[in-house]
């Protein structure tokens, strides 16, 4: 069987053995891969305005969104968030 997060939760083995139950317990911890589910279009913007980014991932654990920005120069923006803001670009 597959395994899905709805499987995640403590699970219990019991055994019984000349009447002496023995029971064991086991909490399942399901994780899961990062996937980006929403992230901004490609767009075009003129000079001097504002513009907001979006790259929103899921995840188990919960994956860090990381924003660069690809440039010869080596100089950009770095974001460590969902949403990335540009003022006055």
């Amino acid at each position: 069987q597959n395994v899905d997060v709805y499987d995640e939760g403590p699970y219990t083995c019991s055994v019984q053995t000349d009447n002496h139950p023995k029971t064991s317990r086991v909490h399942l911890i399901v994780q899961v891969s990062p996937k980006i589910v929403e992230i901004s279009s490609d767009i075009s913007i003129n000079e001097g305005n504002n513009i907001s980014l979006t790259c929103i991932a899921t995840g188990r654990p919960e994956p860090t969104v990381t924003w660069r920005h690809i440039s010869p120069k080596a100089v950009g923006f770095v974001s460590e968030d969902e949403y990335l803001e540009i003022q006055g670009i």
